[in-house]
C-alpha cells in the first residue's frame, strides 16, 4: 500500500473541504492529538493538568498511559491517512513507554510527529530518532533567566534545556532539516516572566527557532490570580510590545497576544480545569475499550487511491500547513473564503485519554462525541461539528468559539471579560 499516496490524497480532500466551507468533510483530520501519555517529569505551578494528576494520584492512579494495544489500533485505523499526530498535550510525549514503537508506526505509515517537550529528555537517541519523522518540534520555555525558568517549570534545569535545545537545533541543520522540520518555542506569559519576554525572544533567536508563540496564562486556582498578566494590562501590554520589537531587531517571526483592552473589559477569572485522564489504566489494571471504527472498520472517506496525485508540489505545502500551531491572522490560507478563521474544525482532531472527542485542545472545549463508543465519522460529521464549521464560515460562532482564547488573542474576536473562566 502507499501510504504516502493516501495521505496526500486525503490532504487534497481535507483541504479542499475547508477552501469550499463545506460542513461535512469527506476525509480524515489532516491532524489528531491523541492523548497518549498525561505522564510529565515536571511539576509547573500553574498547570491545570499537574492539578489533575494530583487528584488522579490520590485516587490510586499511578500510570497515565494508554495501553500499546489501543495505540496499535488507533494506528491501524488511521495512520494511513492522516498527515500527523501530536502524541500529547497534557503530558510529557519523550516520556511514552511505546515510544520507540510509535515512532516506527510514524516510519511505515508514512505520518509526521508533532511534538511538544519540556526539553529535559531531548537528548542521546530518544532525539536522534525523532528527527526522521518529526514535522514540529515545540519546547514549552517559560522564563528568560534561571531563576525564573525553574521556578515556573518546577523540576527542570535551565541549562540542560538551553543544551539540548541548542543540540538538536544544530542536529537539525547538518541533517539539511531547516526547511521540512518546524522549531518553536511556546511561552505561557505570566506576571513573573513578563519583563523577560525580550529575553526569551533572543534565546529562541541563539537556537534558530522558527517562531515564538506566546499566550497569556490561564488561572487554575484563586491562589494563581496574582501571576495572570490581566490584573495589569498596561505592564502586560507594554512588554508584549519591547518583546515583538526585539524580535523584529532580531528577524524572528513570534506570535503574541494582541493588546489587552485598558480599561478593565478583560477581567481576570478562575477557569475550570478541563483536564481529565480518565481513560487511563487504573491500579486494578483495567483498559479502555477500543476505538468504535476499529471494530466495524467505519472511517471518514477519503479520496480513493486509484483517483491519482495531489497537484505537484502541494503535499509538502500542506504537510507543513497542517503541523503549525495556532493560526493568527497572518497565518490564515490564502485560498479561505469564510469570514473567521480556525485551522481546527476542518483540519484537526483531539482525542481525550477516554476516547472523548473535541474539535480543539482550547479551554472550555465540548466533547462532541466518544471514538471508544463510536464511529469515528459519525463524529467528524455529525450535527455538532456540521454547527462549528457553518458558525465559523459565516462568521457567526458558537458561544465556546467567542469565548475562545486564541481567537481572543489572535485579534479574531475581541477580548471578553469572560475569556479566561470556564464553566
Amino acid at each position: 500500500m502507499d501510504h504516502a499516496k493516501l495521505t496526500a490524497a486525503n490532504q487534497a480532500a481535507a483541504i479542499q473541504a475547508e477552501t469550499d466551507g463545506d460542513t461535512v468533510v469527506n476525509a480524515w483530520p489532516l491532524k489528531l492529538t491523541l492523548e497518549l501519555t498525561a505522564d510529565c517529569n515536571l511539576h509547573c505551578f500553574m498547570c491545570d493538568c499537574e492539578m489533575a494528576r494530583d487528584r488522579y494520584r490520590a485516587k490510586g492512579y499511578k500510570k497515565f498511559a494508554l495501553p500499546v494495544e489501543i495505540f496499535r489500533q488507533i494506528a491501524e485505523a488511521s495512520f494511513s491517512k492522516i498527515s500527523v499526530i501530536n502524541p500529547t498535550v497534557v503530558g510529557e510525549p519523550l516520556m511514552l513507554p511505546y515510544y520507540d514503537e510509535m515512532l516506527e508506526a510514524c516510519a511505515h505509515y508514512n505520518v509526521k510527529l508533532d511534538i511538544i517537550s519540556n526539553g529535559m529528555l531531548l537528548k542521546g537517541e530518544r532525539a536522534r530518532k525523532l528527527l526522521p519523522v518529526l514535522s514540529e518540534l515545540t519546547i514549552s520555555f517559560d522564563g528568560g533567566t534561571k531563576e525564573t525558568f525553574e521556578h515556573v517549570r518546577t523540576g527542570s534545569t535551565f541549562e540542560t534545556v538551553v543544551e539540548n535545545l541548542n543540540n538538536f537545533s544544530k542536529m537539525r541543520d547538518e541533517a539539511g532539516l531547516t526547511e521540512t522540520v518546524g522549531l518553536t518555542f511556546n511561552t505561557t506569559i505570566l506576571t513573573e516572566n513578563l519583563e523577560e519576554l525580550p529575553r526569551i525572544i533572543e534565546l529562541g533567536a541563539a537556537a534558530k527557532v522558527d517562531v515564538i508563540d506566546g499566550a497569556f496564562m490561564l488561572v487554575f486556582a484563586e491562589s494563581l490570580r496574582h501571576c495572570s498578566p490581566l490584573s495589569d494590562p498596561v505592564r502586560a501590554n507594554h512588554w508584549v510590545a519591547k518583546a515583538e520589537k526585539r524580535a523584529k531587531e532580531l528577524g524572528i517571526r513570534v506570535s503574541l497576544p494582541n493588546p489587552l483592552p485598558e480599561d478593565g473589559s478583560a477581567d481576570v477569572q478562575v477557569a475550570q480545569s478541563d483536564a481529565d485522564f480518565g481513560g487511563v489504566v487504573e491500579a486494578n489494571g483495567e483498559q479502555p475499550a477500543a476505538p468504535a471504527e476499529v471494530a466495524n472498520g467505519s472511517a471518514p472517506q477519503a479520496a480513493p487511491e486509484d483517483e491519482g496525485e495531489a497537484p505537484a508540489g502541494s503535499a509538502e505545502r500542506l504537510q507543513r500547513a497542517a503541523s503549525k500551531g495556532a493560526m493568527p491572522a497572518d497565518r490564515v490560507p490564502a485560498e479561505w473564503g469564510g469570514k473567521l478563521y480556525c485551522r481546527f474544525p476542518w483540519r484537526e482532531a483531539f482525542v481525550g485519554q477516554g476516547g472523548e472527542i473535541s474539535p480543539c485542545c482550547a479551554q472550555g472545549r465540548p466533547v462532541l462525541g466518544n471514538a471508544f463508543e463510536q464511529d469515528f465519522a459519525e463524529i467528524w460529521n455529525g450535527k455538532d461539528y456540521q454547527a462549528l464549521r457553518k458558525g465559523l464560515w459565516e462568521g457567526k460562532p458558537l458561544d465556546y468559539c467567542k469565548n475562545c482564547t486564541f481567537l481572543q488573542e489572535s485579534g479574531a474576536v475581541p477580548y471578553s471579560k469572560d475569556a479566561y473562566m470556564r464553566d
